[in-house]
């Protein structure tokens, strides 16, 4: 059982990987990321050690981190499932594009 639970967690970590949209992992408490997969790190022109050191919000500059947390509290405290809201990314690069949030 602990083999193909080994297996079956790999597989699905590179079905995300291989995304092609952008999938974000992060932390509810400190909103650091936990996971970015590569789809989101190639568009974002950051390393994924780079993006081991962002939060959510490094990536919004029209939501502050206090904005941000209350978006997500609803989800947080189990009012909500999800979380649905448009907003924009920045890259590295300082370009921005806009990005459909679903956070779950």
């Amino acid at each position: 059982e602990h083999k193909q639970a080994t297996e079956l967690s790999s597989r699905l970590g590179r079905l995300l990987d291989k995304s092609v949209n952008e999938i974000y992992i992060f932390d509810a408490d400190s909103l650091r990321f936990t996971h970015v997969n590569q789809g989101a790190s190639d568009n974002l022109g950051y390393s994924v050690e780079e993006l081991d050191k962002m939060t959510a919000i490094d990536l919004k500059p029209e939501i502050s981190e206090a904005e941000f947390k209350a978006l997500i509290e609803p989800l947080r405290n189990g009012e909500t499932e999800q979380v649905h809201f448009e907003t924009v990314h920045q890259r590295k690069d300082g370009s921005c594009y806009p990005v459909e949030v679903l956070l779950k």
